[in-house]
């Protein structure tokens, strides 16, 4: 399967830069199969397609506010990490623009969190990065696609409504969608909600470049799935 194979013409112009007023006007397709037709509906109905007994599976992880901006010590100049992986307390594995020499430290959050390069993609900081301290120096990390500044809003709307387990650094963009009153109609049809958690990693950003996709490694990302959703 080659990587051309999937190319596609996108206009600049239909990338999306902010969400919709109201989360479930999104457009939905629907696949008739047994009548081999497409049409295209609002999110906000997908409650009428479901029967008694389906079952709706939602990740239910939170993001992180894991990107955080700062400046080198030396020359002042910006800095913007990702924060990916946690390997230690103080000790991540992150995606840094633009890159840093071995030994160059770094100052965050109005210099009272600083951190240094002790390996390549690696930054040590001088203390534990608590999810207390990220939710005050850091901000939303928006995927890549999207070329505005992070806002306040993105904390609750680059949220799903059903989040609770902090650890993913990009949305499960497709329970975006959902909303409350929703859910709650999914229920009133006898459908069943059930959880997952998969914690969203820095495979989300990473580019396939291999021209056989199926030489594309991906990495791995922590995820649980609860007793009660395996036997639903």
């Amino acid at each position: 399967m080659n990587l051309s194979e999937f190319d596609y013409y996108l206009p600049k112009e239909l990338i999306a830069q902010g969400p919709l007023g109201r989360r479930d006007s999104s457009r939905l397709m629907v696949v008739d199969r047994k009548r081999g037709s497409v049409s295209h509906k609002s999110f906000s109905g997908l409650a009428g397609y479901l029967q008694e007994d389906d079952v709706i599976a939602l990740n239910d992880t939170k993001v992180i506010p894991a990107r955080i901006i700062g400046h080198k010590k030396d020359t002042l100049g910006k800095v913007d990490a990702l924060l990916c992986d946690r390997l230690s307390g103080r000790t991540f594995r992150a995606l840094i623009k633009p890159n840093l020499r071995i030994g160059q430290e770094v100052i965050f959050g109005h210099g009272s969190v600083k951190a240094k390069l002790t390996k390549e993609k690696i930054l040590e900081f001088n203390k534990e990065l608590t999810l207390e301290l990220m939710e005050r120096i850091g901000v939303m990390p928006l995927p890549p696609y999207i070329k505005r500044i992070p806002s306040k809003a993105d904390e609750e709307r680059y949220q799903t409504v059903y989040a609770k387990s902090p650890g993913a650094i990009a949305s499960p963009t497709a329970g975006l969608h959902f909303t409350k009153k929703l859910l709650q109609e999914i229920k009133d049809r006898s459908a069943n909600i059930a959880s997952v958690t998969l914690h969203v990693g820095i495979g989300t950003f990473k580019p396939v470049k291999c021209p056989d996709v199926r030489q594309h490694i991906m990495e791995k990302e922590a995820f649980s799935v609860p007793a009660q959703t395996v036997s639903a």
